[in-house]
């Protein structure tokens, strides 16, 4: 069992980079080819799960028993699903492919009315809610194990379902009025704290289920104070693990490389108040692009 569990996902972060870097700088030289391909892995990228999850007769979702937890390492589910990076591609994919949505649209000047954005908002966020609470069906004891092809294809919806609603968010933050509210600065800290928070979160978990000495009577208050509590300490952790590491770390980084420097000589040619410099963070997708004012339009 390894020391941290959550671990596994470095290891993916580096195999994506490994095969988005070189198919996004085809985009410079070949972009036709280059957006075949991309189509290409997408469908690949959501075939795989459908194929593995129907011929191996795996579960849909990890189930968080405590004999899979005693023994997680182990669990068919876990290794074959759950951690390889082949099964983890689709959202990437399909971040790709947004960015060229938003590249185009930027070409276009494309203005989404605000009644589309609300609509497409309210469908993005009802399929999110789609995607995290309908596993509840597969811990319901009275229900059959289902058939390895309804296995399969959920497993394929889920990543469909999550991927196009955070699609969804990336390019109307890039081509709409969402985009200002996304950059509001109270909100940039925690896009920098999410990963941490990813990596310290479980670890909180963890502590909480192992110090129990009595049975818990679970209910829904039970339940919101809980995910409450371990949302803000686990933005805590997440914020001490950045002061100590993360921020010291970029800030050398900087200095290395000398690109405060570089920044400050752009900031002085073209000025600030003419740019605002957004990020968007989405889970496995970042959009990093220019809003230009009011001001600089006239």
């Amino acid at each position: 069992m390894v020391c941290v569990i959550q671990s596994w996902y470095v290891a993916v972060e580096f195999h994506v980079f490994l095969v988005c870097a070189p198919l996004a700088l085809m985009f410079r030289s070949r972009p036709t080819l280059a957006t075949r391909i991309l189509i290409f892995a997408a469908v690949t990228s959501l075939l795989v799960p459908f194929i593995l999850t129907a011929v191996l007769h795996l579960d849909p979702v990890l189930m968080p028993y405590i004999s899979v937890l005693q023994d997680l390492s182990r669990d068919p589910t876990f290794l074959k699903v759950y951690i390889p990076s082949y099964m983890r591609m689709a959202p990437y994919f399909f971040g790709m492919i947004c960015a060229l949505a938003i590249r185009r649209a930027n070409k276009r000047s494309l203005k989404l009315r605000k009644s589309v954005v609300i609509i497409c908002h309210v469908c993005s966020f009802l399929m999110c809610l789609l995607v995290c609470y309908s596993s509840w069906i597969f811990f319901q004891p009275d229900i059959p194990r289902l058939h390895p092809l309804a296995a399969a294809a959920f497993t394929s919806f889920t990543r469909i379902g999550w991927s196009l609603a955070m699609m969804w968010q990336l390019f109307s933050a890039a081509t709409g009025w969402i985009g200002r509210m996304m950059s509001w600065r109270p909100l940039t800290p925690f896009g920098r704290l999410t990963y941490g928070a990813f990596l310290t979160h479980a670890g909180i978990q963890l502590y909480d289920v192992s110090t129990l000495v009595t049975p818990q009577h679970v209910t829904i208050f039970y339940m919101i104070t809980k995910n409450v509590s371990d949302y803000f300490f686990s933005n805590f952790l997440a914020m001490v693990l950045f002061l100590c590491i993360e921020g010291p770390v970029a800030s050398l980084e900087k200095i290395l490389t000398g690109s405060s420097s570089r920044e400050k000589g752009s900031a002085a040619v073209g000025g600030p108040q003419n740019q605002q410099t957004f990020t968007f963070v989405a889970p496995s997708v970042v959009t990093t692009g220019k809003l230009v004012s009011e001001e600089s339009q006239h």
